[in-house]
């Protein structure tokens, strides 16, 4: 298990280096793949509870009001952040646009700058996590596997016992 790019988890993946993918981020070369599960990941900002201009209840924020705030974005973000910036004739500050969501959240728990990822479970102490609003933005995290090609033993037990197998590959 490694949290990587998108890119490389799709090299990975159609070299045969890994089964079984979550992708983060619009998927390259969607062809190739099989979806076997997925979930809308709303944007959310992400700022260290020192720095948080926003307020204390983690109140909704829209594109607006990031005028001269410093941002991070992760990767799987980025492009649909700009575009919506773009459409707003908006110019976001942005330091960096990191490899992972990981690296993005670094930037913001460090006081930084605030980091535009996707909302997921288990949300790290020490931030607060504001919807995007206006217009809401999303992605979605895919459980793939390669399209056609068969899976190992190790594989199959895996998505079996998570109930992602499909009755087809059974």
């Amino acid at each position: 298990i490694a949290e990587v790019s998108i890119s490389v988890q799709t090299k990975l993946l159609l070299a045969g280096d890994a089964e079984i993918g979550v992708a983060n981020a619009p998927l390259l070369e969607p062809e190739h793949f099989r979806i076997l599960d997925q979930q809308e990941e709303h944007f959310v900002l992400a700022a260290g509870i020192s720095k948080d201009r926003f307020g204390m209840d983690e109140a909704p924020v829209t594109l607006d009001e990031l005028h001269n705030v410093p941002v991070v974005l992760s990767r799987g973000c980025a492009d649909l952040f700009l575009q919506a910036c773009d459409a707003r004739a908006l110019q976001p500050d942005v330091l960096s646009i990191c490899t992972t969501r990981t690296a993005a959240l670094v930037w913001a728990q460090a006081n930084r700058a605030c980091a535009v990822v996707p909302k997921q479970p288990g949300t790290q102490g020490g931030m607060r996590y504001h919807p995007l609003i206006d217009p809401p933005l999303s992605v979605y995290r895919s459980l793939v596997i390669v399209r056609d090609r068969p899976l190992t033993k190790p594989a199959y037990n895996f998505l079996q016992f998570h109930h992602y197998l499909p009755a087809d590959l059974m």
